[in-house]
């Protein structure tokens, strides 16, 4: 049953059907819900954050409109409405092979592999960022709610985008500024040492556990689950001079460690570390313990 663009449509059917069914599943549970917003132009007077969060919700929203056309066309190149073409039949292959076609991930970096969770991570991020972020836009304080970075298209840069906005704030280079961290919110609030913390919420944290009373990373257990999800950790750029400590506690003594922060479980993309205090430094190294965005 080939077509004479040298599409085997019996096979495009069976194989792209699950994913045309979840697509379909995303738009209306997801992408429905923020189909008519509209994305406002970067003005020049708009701060650094303000920038980063328009321009990420404009490229979900066009990213989500590529995905539609591409996955529409492949539907009705197999109704037999529509011509393939050779991109069309290359992005069918990648996604027959189960990854996701080139064209797809160009601007979303850190985009999955698998397109089944890429199509997920689509939807969640588009709604996330054309609903609740031009919502907390509009309110003229973006981050006086907390963060979760698997918001954003490009969380490495949205972190730079803060740096940005406090290099300004506080009057000096951006290469004097480190990241600066606690559990303990109150402790990051002086405006005019850490003018723009954020409270970042859902970090996964793999490799050892979480003590809550001693706010500190720890040994896991055998019966330990493999990840869990942090409390939420405020996070400031402050003057690496004025500041050089990175992991603020009201708890005395023990260790501290810097942790990597990668997307995903797979550790394939990293976009930046905070310091975290630990009862032995040592042992997380060893662990390879490190904080995700997502577990997939």
């Amino acid at each position: 049953a080939a077509s004479s663009a040298g599409v085997d449509v019996k096979a495009w059917k069976v194989q792209l059907g699950p994913l045309f069914q979840l697509w379909d599943n995303v738009q209306k549970a997801q992408i429905s819900k923020v189909k008519n917003v509209e994305v406002r132009a970067v003005n020049p007077d708009d701060s650094p954050v303000v920038a980063f969060v328009l321009m990420d919700a404009s490229e979900a929203g066009k990213l989500g409109d590529m995905v539609s056309a591409s996955l529409n066309t492949m539907q009705k190149v197999i109704a037999g409405t529509a011509l393939s073409t050779p991109d069309l039949i290359a992005e069918a292959k990648y996604l027959i092979q189960s990854e996701v076609p080139p064209a797809w991930s160009a601007t979303w970096p850190s985009a999955p592999e698998d397109p089944a969770i890429f199509l997920q991570g689509l939807g969640a991020r588009i709604q996330a960022l054309k609903g609740d972020w031009l919502r907390r836009l509009s309110s003229g304080n973006p981050l006086r709610e907390p963060v979760a970075l698997s918001d954003f298209l490009r969380p490495d840069v949205f972190l730079n985008a803060l740096r940005q906005q406090t290099a300004r704030a506080l009057k000096i280079s951006i290469d004097s500024l480190h990241l600066v961290s606690s559990f303990e919110s109150h402790l990051l609030s002086d405006a005019s040492v850490s003018p723009l913390p954020v409270n970042v919420q859902g970090l996964i944290l793999e490799g050892c556990s979480f003590n809550d009373q001693k706010l500190q990373l720890v040994e896991g257990h055998r019966s330990s689950p493999l990840t869990s999800v942090l409390p939420a950790l405020t996070v400031a750029w402050m003057s690496r001079d004025a500041h050089p400590e990175r992991a603020v506690s009201s708890q005395q003594g023990g260790h501290s460690v810097a942790m990597p922060i990668y997307v995903a479980l797979s550790r394939e993309r990293l976009i930046g570390e905070v310091v975290l205090k630990t009862e032995n430094n040592r042992q997380r190294i060893l662990n390879s313990a490190a904080l995700f965005l997502t577990e997939s």
